[in-house]
């Protein structure tokens, strides 16, 4: 069976999710009390953004990307907008 190295980054605010080139597998979001985005871009080109909906009752939303993921060749960031917390699975 074929090996990949799959790494977990938990940010609760914006920031980094990868400082060097990575592919994306997919993320766990937990909404805020209002409706969000999750915005995930490479050196400041946006490549994919993520709406949440409102309310925290609404529970934890997971999303996988198919294939081989969405590549960001230079770095990962995330920009959360009323989103409380997402975890970003790459490799």
């Amino acid at each position: 069976m074929a090996g990949s190295n799959i790494t977990a980054v938990r940010l609760a605010a914006t920031g980094a999710v990868s400082a060097g080139p990575v592919r994306l597998y997919g993320c766990v979001a937990l909404p805020s009390a209002n409706a969000g985005t999750i915005v995930f871009d490479d050196a400041g080109t946006n490549l994919l953004t993520l709406d949440t909906a409102a309310g925290l009752t609404s529970g934890q939303v997971w999303i996988s990307f198919p294939g081989e993921g969405i590549r960001f060749s230079t770095n990962c960031n995330a920009t959360l907008t009323n989103v409380s917390v997402v975890t970003s699975f790459w490799g």
